[in-house]
């Protein structure tokens, strides 16, 4: 089980890789045709740590996300955050109708899974919840972006915490590879600050889990470099 952990965040890297190149394309696509559009719909779907309803006030990552969309897609952007207190894949599948298709999204990001690592639910919950999630997602002809999740502002890179995350990270993104969504990693982008310089990943949160203004601002950032990189790099 140790030599399992242990290889944990290099299967996820592998499996982020190994999607890149056919479903990243989709994000290219996508992006190209909405170029034509002069309203764009995006919802994001998350737990409270995306909510617009933060407990430290300040915005969330899906708010800052919508300016820098607009400007590069030159077109008016709303952003719904259906983001929900708590909520799990299994939540999110019962209310998926009123949380996200009927707002007629053109790109839909998804952040879920830190409430399966707080309360313990294991992989194999999140295998299955995320997998019945995904399969609804999967019915719709709209781009489906997958995130990885912030974490905790305590956690040690290599101790028991960011093992639980990666774990759970990699079967989130086993089930988006196997449904063709790309996968953004935030967990990677926000670790590798941390190894750099640990303060500033500590700056990333107002506390244990609520991410602060910096932190929102550099997943919404993260989220943007990664969408114009693609669709630059796809033309």
């Amino acid at each position: 089980m140790k030599k399992l952990k242990s290889v944990l965040p290099f299967l996820l890297f592998a499996m982020i890789f190994c999607c890149t190149e056919s479903d990243y394309k989709l994000i290219a696509d996508t992006f190209d045709a909405l170029a034509d559009k002069q309203e764009v719909s995006v919802v994001v779907v998350g737990d409270s740590i995306s909510s617009d309803d933060k407990t430290g006030g300040g915005s969330s990552w899906g708010r800052m996300l919508k300016p820098m969309l607009s400007d590069f897609l030159d077109a008016r952007v709303s952003v719904i955050n259906s983001s929900r207190p708590d909520l799990t894949f299994d939540m999110a599948r019962r209310y998926y109708q009123e949380d996200v298709f009927s707002f007629r999204p053109d790109v839909i990001l998804v952040m879920l899974g830190m409430t399966e690592t707080a309360t313990g639910s294991g992989t194999f919950v999140v295998r299955d919840t995320a997998k019945n999630y995904f399969d609804i997602l999967a019915k719709r002809d709209v781009l489906v972006i997958v995130l990885t999740l912030t974490g905790y502002r305590d956690m040690e890179p290599a101790g028991n915490v960011a093992k639980s995350v990666d774990a759970v990270n990699a079967e989130i993104v086993r089930q988006a590879r196997l449904h063709h969504f790309p996968v953004i990693d935030i967990t990677d982008r926000m670790r590798d600050v941390q190894l750099r310089s640990p303060q500033a990943y500590r700056n990333f949160f107002e506390n244990e889990v609520f991410l602060s203004e910096h932190g929102s601002r550099f997943v919404a950032e993260t989220i943007m470099d990664t969408i114009r990189r693609t669709v630059e790099r796809m033309r």
